[in-house]
């Protein structure tokens, strides 16, 4: 395995290289990063898998992020465009967001054979009216206690989803540790099952 730390034009990479002739890129929310379980957990799905995986580094100031979601989405699609662009060797690209991080992937028409989505930002006008409407083979993620979850949006979503009783906005079930860590057991077992039914 080979990590290397890479460079675009507006910000790092982590490119982590499992010999995978296809590659999960993964876009962090806000202040969940890949260290966090969501995402370390998803990265050793996805090198289990012989998927290469790409943590993008981005950091976007607020008068950015306090435009609208359409708008947040082209700033973020030229970016990720450009590292697809500097790494296009592979066959696939697997797309997974969470929070900030699935407002292109819902917004944008991004090269994506899949797309995962980790708490995605359904009080959004926006992101409601896409995300019914996405056609890319889609797994969707969130707790009933997450202050972005709508039920009537999540029951019209027509792709694959999971809904996890209890869980927040980081798919923690309060303080119990126990199903918050079954939470995330059951999270990365549908991504599995996701990987190799689609």
């Amino acid at each position: 395995m080979i990590v290397e730390e890479k460079r675009s034009q507006t910000f790092t990479y982590t490119h982590i290289q499992n010999g995978g002739s296809d590659v999960c890129i993964m876009l962090s929310g806000a202040s969940y990063n890949y260290d966090h379980p969501l995402f370390y957990y998803a990265t050793m799905t996805m090198l289990k898998n012989k998927i290469d995986v790409i943590h993008l580094h981005y950091s976007y100031p607020e008068s950015i992020l306090e435009q609208s979601k359409r708008k947040v989405a082209e700033v973020m699609y030229k970016d990720i465009i450009e590292v697809v662009d500097l790494e296009k060797s592979y066959r696939d690209y697997i797309f997974l967001g969470k929070s900030l991080g699935t407002v292109p992937l819902v917004l944008s028409s991004l090269p994506a054979s899949t797309l995962i989505l980790l708490t995605p930002l359904l009080k959004d006008d926006d992101i409601r009216e896409a995300i019914t409407n996405i056609e890319t083979p889609a797994l969707a993620v969130i707790g009933d206690s997450d202050h972005h979850f709508i039920q009537q949006t999540w029951d019209s979503i027509p792709f694959s989803k999971i809904l996890v009783p209890g869980g927040n906005h980081s798919l923690d079930v309060g303080f119990d540790e126990e199903a918050s860590l079954f939470a995330i057991r059951s999270t990365m077992q549908e991504i599995q099952n996701f990987l190799t039914t689609k």
